[in-house]
């Protein structure tokens, strides 16, 4: 009889490319803003309710108590349609869409970014060449706070175990992507 995630959300309207759709967790009327927004990339095996477990024990929650407005990538049920869907959509095309989403209803708000274990490791290099794409139109870097929580980021050497996936990347990477 138990239910995880406690606190209420709905989902941006426009958001959903296939399985994927964003939450937004609006601020209980009790609670005043402190003009910064949370953007939470979950990972994509895991639940996005890993974030808002149970009342007291949510990150959601305690973030909310603390008067930041929350955005969370829900990545849904992936099924057929989401077969042909690379790192490419779930590393950049996503966090582009969400990202423009932000910022077009919190204009001129900080926006920090908390991303856990495989949801972190793909916003990393996402925020990287967001960083280096803005360099070249001459813009300041906008997201300036990542926390990563167990997120795998180091990948070039053999103690952590990553060697296999190091291998397979090296193997794999396209640069047109």
């Amino acid at each position: 009889g138990g239910k995880i995630g406690c606190t209420p959300y709905e989902y941006v309207e426009g958001s959903k490319m296939g399985s994927v759709r964003l939450r937004h967790y609006y601020l209980p009327e009790s609670i005043k803003s402190n003009g910064k927004v949370i953007y939470m990339a979950s990972p994509l095996i895991n639940k996005p309710e890993l974030f808002d477990m149970a009342k007291g024990k949510s990150v959601v929650e305690a973030m909310q108590l603390k008067g930041y407005d929350i955005y969370l990538v829900d990545p849904g049920n992936p099924g057929a349609m989401d077969t042909d869907r690379g790192l490419d959509f779930y590393g950049k095309t996503v966090h582009d869409a969400y990202f423009d989403i932000m910022i077009a209803r919190h204009p001129g708000q900080e926006i920090l970014v908390m991303g856990y274990c495989m949801g972190g490791t793909l916003v990393l290099p996402y925020l990287a060449r967001r960083a280096e794409e803005r360099l070249a139109k001459g813009l300041e870097m906008d997201i300036k706070k990542v926390a990563l929580l167990i997120a795998p980021v180091k990948f070039d050497d053999d103690s952590t175990g990553h060697g296999a996936m190091r291998a397979a990347i090296r193997k794999n990477y396209s640069k047109s992507v």
